[in-house]
């Protein structure tokens, strides 16, 4: 009995998730046996994600109504949708909103590898692979070094945005179909979905790769079809709308972003060159394709600790040895040579702007693209060959399984391709399985989370809104509790604190002054400064407080007078409100505002505030008073909006597409097609006739 389109599809996507399954709670490993609840380890997630998650939760819990917009405890104060620090509208991100963070980690997880796979599954079949030779395509994608091993670094972001990648060059191919509209308003709804959840996902790196792409097949499928002018004008007009709807999908993450990084170090001129290719990928680590871990890892406990030029290698770009050489074949194969040479470039280009530094392309690239320059990742651009090493690896098994159809028995077939298949999954899984390491929720949170000596100490002596941590980004306990803890987030922050707060410049001291910092939380190895006062040693905690400015306190009483007092009412996340008392004059407060804050002062709203650099200041009269900051963003209302009417136009094109279908076509392979070959002859025959393009539906099956 053959299976209908729609049955194959839903037994594809069940195995494929039964694989996702597989990877993330079976093929992993455990440093130090782990009871009870685990999560997976990430460099990233460790440091500042699951801290992030934790203290969003919170805050919801707290007040449901409330998006958390603004992070208080963080530089001074951070838009946690402009700075792409919290991205709560991504599909795989759901999973936070209803499960606690060990189960919604692993299952989010879970949901970008099977997202992945579904979306190079489509991707086969929009390049009218056979069903078994697009269904490898989507095992080669999902599981390969490159999107899996993102897990040990924690970059759950960018394995998010790259599980979105297939389906948007997919929506790009359908857009190219000559015969049928529904097929190319299907490719345009997808391509602009595509791009939305990518941007939503937070890593415009790999959307922008993806747009790249999308603006790679517009020319590749015209000069293809040389010839046809009303073909030429219908493509651009199909990518341009699907370009723009995109963008509208995104806007509720977009816009922010936009607003944001006009203050932030990816803002303006963007990054230098230097920080562009600081993690560029040295040529002769290429063997990572095919040899996984040839010049060992910075994974913990590795025996064989890495010795090439990287700074460390916490991923692996592994492709797998049976995929690499199907690859191979597939760049020669006999049935789609057109598109596996497109597919070839792809990869050669990409590894190219891999090399950053280390080859020519890197440096044209960044001085003469538009957008180039506010990347700082080379290697992240190397998504694009790790995707067309699976589709050529797609067209191979395709190639492989066409041939072998004529010359052998049909078991025979089904037999050698399950063996590629087990040996590629197999393969896969086990290098990748180095870098997944589960570890214990509950040894985490106690070591990381729950409150420490160093919090109890700062607590005691009232300096903890004075004090500013240098220990390795969120280690202060209290952000969880939407405390004034000064920390540091390293991808985005503010260009002027890039400036002004390097460790041991000269203009430290200033940003220390402006922040109203009087402390500083450092490691226990530092040597201090002449100026400075060393005034407690935690070893528990491997650091030591240093005192190197007066307290803000005794600044404040300083311009408002001695009897000059303040207290921080509440600093919930899009709220803060502070009473002080004094003589008047200028009031300083060390406080980061961006775009969308409004200040009320004893209940009025004042139009005009000054923000002087990393602070606010405001001017008040003598006595006593009650100012509050609002931050409500129009960025995000616009966003919304227009993320919504984004969503709606997707959801329109999808639901013309599915009216624009002809059932009764799908219906006549079944009806009429005894002899396969003979089968599809008589197909193409009568969907020609009846003008749709379901004509190679069935074309490539094995």
């Amino acid at each position: 009995m053959r299976l209908t389109n729609v049955q194959r599809w839903l037994l594809s996507v069940l195995v494929l998730f039964c694989i996702a399954v597989l990877q993330i709670y079976f093929l992993n490993r455990s440093v130090t046996p782990v009871t009870g609840p685990w999560f997976m380890y990430g460099t990233d997630t460790v440091y500042h994600d699951a801290i992030v998650q934790s203290w969003v939760q919170q805050q919801m819990a707290r007040d449901p109504s409330t998006i958390p917009l603004w992070l208080p405890g963080l530089q001074g104060g951070l838009p946690t949708l402009g700075a792409f620090l919290w991205t709560p509208f991504a599909p795989a991100a759901l999973p936070f909103y209803f499960l606690p963070f060990p189960a919604a980690q692993k299952l989010a997880w879970t949901l970008c590898l099977w997202i992945g796979g579904c979306a190079a599954l489509g991707l086969g079949r929009a390049l009218r692979m056979g069903w078994r030779a697009a269904f490898f395509c989507g095992v080669a994608w999902m599981l390969c070094g490159h999107v899996v091993t993102l897990i040990h670094a924690g970059h759950f972001q960018k394995v998010m945005a790259l599980s979105w990648l297939p389906a948007c060059v997919a929506g790009a191919v359908m857009m190219a179909d000559l015969n049928s509209i529904a097929r190319r308003m299907r490719g345009l709804a997808l391509t602009a979905l595509a791009i939305g959840a990518m941007f939503l996902s937070g890593h415009p790196q790999i959307a922008y790769t993806a747009i790249v792409m999308v603006l790679g097949w517009l020319p590749w499928s015209i000069v293809t079809r040389a010839g046809l002018r009303r073909f030429v004008l219908r493509q651009v007009i199909l990518t341009t709308a699907a370009l723009a709807i995109g963008g509208a999908v995104a806007s509720l993450q977009l816009i922010p972003g936009l607003e944001m990084s006009g203050f932030s170090n990816r803002g303006g001129a963007g990054v230098d060159f230097e920080e562009a290719t600081k993690t560029s990928y040295p040529p002769e680590e290429l063997v990572e394709y095919v040899i996984p871990r040839l010049r060992g890892t910075s994974v913990r406990d590795d025996a064989k600790q890495y010795f090439g030029r990287w700074h460390e290698r916490l991923v692996s770009d592994y492709a797998g040895k049976v995929v690499v050489l199907l690859a191979i074949a597939g760049v020669f194969n006999s049935r789609r040579t057109r598109h596996s040479f497109f597919w070839l470039f792809v990869v050669v280009i990409s590894i190219l702007v891999g090399l950053g530094r280390f080859g020519p392309l890197y440096r044209v690239l960044f001085d003469c693209m538009p957008g180039f320059r506010s990347f700082r990742s080379p290697g992240t651009f190397m998504c694009a060959a790790a995707l067309g090493i699976a589709v050529l690896a797609g067209y191979g098994t395709d190639s492989i399984l066409h041939g072998l159809r004529t010359r052998a028995s049909r078991g025979m077939t089904k037999g050698l391709y399950a063996a590629l298949l087990v040996a590629t999954i197999a393969d896969l899984g086990l290098a990748n399985r180095f870098f997944l390491t589960r570890e214990s929720w509950t040894a985490y949170h106690d070591g990381y989370l729950a409150p420490n000596e160093l919090d109890a100490w700062l607590i005691d002596h009232e300096i903890m809104q004075e004090t500013h941590n240098e220990a390795r980004e969120f280690r202060f306990r209290q952000i969880l509790a939407g405390g004034p803890a000064i920390n540091a987030y390293h991808p985005i922050f503010y260009a002027v604190k890039g400036v002004l707060n390097p460790l041991r410049n000269s203009d430290y001291r200033q940003w220390l002054s402006i922040m109203g910092i009087s402390h500083v939380v450092v490691d226990i190895q530092y040597r201090i400064p002449a100026p400075d006062v060393e005034v407690a040693v935690l070893p528990s905690q491997f650091c030591k407080i240093v005192k190197v400015a007066p307290t803000r306190k005794e600044v404040f009483r300083r311009t408002a007078g001695p009897n000059a007092e303040y207290r921080w009412v509440s600093r919930f996340p899009n709220r803060q409100t502070l009473l002080v008392s004094g003589n008047g004059g200028p009031l300083r407060v060390p406080e980061i505002r961006a775009p969308g804050h409004r200040l009320f002062i004893d209940g009025k709203l004042v139009k005009e505030f000054s923000v002087p650099v990393l602070a606010t200041e405001v001017q008040l009269d003598a006595g006593e008073h009650r100012l509050e900051w609002r931050y409500e963003p129009q960025s995000y209302r616009v966003g919304l909006f227009a993320s919504a009417m984004g969503l709606a136009l997707v959801a329109g094109v999808f639901v013309f597409a599915a009216a624009r279908r002809a059932p009764a076509s799908i219906h006549l392979y079944e009806e009429r097609a005894p002899n396969p070959h003979h089968g599809r002859a008589l197909l193409y025959r009568d969907l020609k006739v009846a003008g749709h393009s379901h004509a190679e539906d069935g074309k490539g099956d094995a």
